[in-house]
């Protein structure tokens, strides 16, 4: 049974859909400043919230509507707001007037929008590329008012630019640090849990099962898995493993954790209600495994053994449980589930499936 999928799974997904969201709700912002600008004072269109707002909508518009890269849709805005502040700042600093402090505000949007975008050698080349450009045309004219503003800007872009690196740094270094966890974490040959996840997963239910549930302990061993080894090589020997663990990672239930416990053996932790649950549950991964195949081997089939958490005193009492219903499955003929307290097969009785013969 396969785990449910979350939305925006993927990351990519969910960065386009939050994106867009942002690029909708700051074209509604600039289209507010627009209208507020227009029934000011001064009336008339005030260009630079329109622009703002276009690239804004076409922004949003674009990630919704198409596939186009999030990184084009990155440089393309940074292009198309790098012009349009461009021209902005040529029209304010060739008329009489101080250009108005919302311009300079401007500039360090598309320092932060460098920063965002661009790896961090080009951002800090853009960023200065940028203060040159206000700093040339401020140095122009006779205003105090600008050189303040001018001082200020170059204070916020050094600061958004160190702030940025760090961040990114620490971003590097918390990824890492999460690679090495899960690496830690994870069986290399099957993508599974390892023996110290799983154990850790155990600590922590058998400390906290809720008062009238229950969860079982389900060991499962491959069969004559020695044999594959020594008669095909330990490179299918590995195929085997890689296909038994494939099988239990989409059988086992939302909620359910499956771990390579050690060499041939796995381990599921199956949270039921009773010992019919148990055994349902089972059975299921019990079949699949004997429906996997690898090509150029016989059928592959394991043994299962199954403890219960509400039978147990502790997690290692409930481990050895389990380990003890294995070897009986294996004694009793291998290819079979064996629950704890089962009465063992009548002697000289075929079981109800009579066993797969692997070699």
């Amino acid at each position: 049974m396969s785990r449910p999928r979350l939305p925006f799974a993927d990351p990519d997904a969910a960065r386009r859909h939050i994106y867009s969201l942002v690029a909708a709700l700051a074209c509604l912002i600039q289209v507010a400043v627009a209208v507020v600008d227009h029934l000011g004072p001064a009336p008339g269109v005030v260009w630079e919230p329109v622009v703002g707002a276009l690239l804004c909508l076409g922004a949003a518009a674009t990630l919704r509507y198409s596939r186009v890269s999030l990184s084009a849709v990155d440089h393309a805005v940074l292009v198309a707001a790098t012009l349009s502040v461009g021209v902005q700042v040529v029209q304010a600093f060739g008329t009489p007037a101080a250009p108005a402090p919302r311009l300079y505000f401007t500039g360090v949007f598309l320092f932060i929008a460098g920063f965002s975008i661009l790896p961090p050698r080009w951002a800090m080349l853009y960023t200065a590329a940028v203060y040159a450009v206000f700093g040339a045309l401020t140095l122009t004219r006779e205003a105090g008012q600008d050189l303040t503003l001018l001082a200020e800007m170059g204070l916020i872009g050094v600061l958004i630019g160190h702030l940025s690196i760090y961040g990114q740094q620490v971003s590097a270094k918390r990824a890492q640090t999460l690679l090495f966890q899960k690496l830690a974490l994870t069986d290399p040959l099957t993508g599974l849990d390892n023996r110290r996840a799983m154990y850790d997963r155990l600590k922590q239910a058998f400390a906290e099962v809720p008062q009238g549930q229950d969860f079982a302990v389900i060991m499962l061993d491959v069969d004559h898995f020695k044999q594959v080894n020594d008669r095909y090589g330990h490179d299918k020997g590995d195929q085997v493993l890689q296909q038994v663990g494939a099988v239990l990672r989409a059988q086992v239930r939302a909620g359910d954790h499956v771990a390579r416990w050690g060499g041939e053996e796995f381990l599921v932790l199956a949270r039921v209600r009773d010992e019919g649950e148990a055994r349902a549950v089972t059975t299921r991964l019990w079949r699949a495994v004997r429906d996997a195949q690898v090509e150029g081997l016989p059928p592959i089939t394991a043994s299962l053994g199954v403890a219960f958490a509400s039978h147990a005193d502790s997690l290692a009492g409930l481990l050895h449980r389990a380990d003890t219903e294995l070897y009986r499955a294996k004694a009793l003929g291998r290819d079979r589930v064996i629950l704890a307290g089962e009465a063992p097969p009548v002697p000289g009785r075929p079981p109800q499936e009579r066993p797969l013969s692997v070699m």
